[in-house]
């Protein structure tokens, strides 16, 4: 066959380094990753919130590893709360006890939020929209202040800002 297209050379693996440069960037701007941040405060922070939701922080125990925090129902764990490791791999990530890795952290938690696997709920990722702006009146623009959840959210993001974490 001589008019057609010669296939296209495989695309260069991209490397490590700046696979995780791209990631870096990317877990920075992602509000659930908040990499310094004491287990003490993921907990107070969960607490108040609804059951799906989640934090990844540096693993303090395991240096390498991360942990993710998850608010899930009382009947699984009386506190609420409820810890995984995420262990690095040869191929990425996988939470430790599962069998699915991922390339990326993002992928990983994306995938749970779609497929909980073992997780004993998907992760939520819909309380982590800023655009989402309720239209049926200004009056929630002016109630946004006396919403105590919403201001204890906000104080603890400047915080984290103000530590620069």
């Amino acid at each position: 066959m001589h008019g057609s297209t010669p296939t296209p050379p495989p695309l260069p693996e991209r490397t490590d380094s700046l696979n995780n440069r791209c990631e870096e960037g990317e877990l920075r701007r992602a509000p659930w990753f908040q990499a310094g941040i004491p287990r003490e405060i993921t907990l107070e922070v969960l607490s108040q919130e609804p059951e799906g939701a989640f934090m990844v922080r540096e693993s303090t125990s395991k240096p390498g590893c991360y942990a993710l925090s998850l608010r899930v129902p009382r009947e699984f764990q009386p506190s609420g709360i409820a810890h995984y490791l995420i262990m690095r791999t040869n191929k990425g990530y996988k939470i430790k006890g599962f069998t699915k890795e991922f390339t990326t952290l993002t992928a990983l938690i994306t995938h749970h939020s779609v497929m909980p696997e073992l997780l004993p709920c998907p992760l939520s990722l819909s309380r982590y929209n800023p655009s989402f702006v309720k239209t049926d009146s200004n009056k929630d623009f002016a109630d946004i202040d006396s919403d105590p959840d919403y201001n204890t959210l906000a104080d603890f993001r400047k915080m984290m800002a103000d530590l620069n974490v």
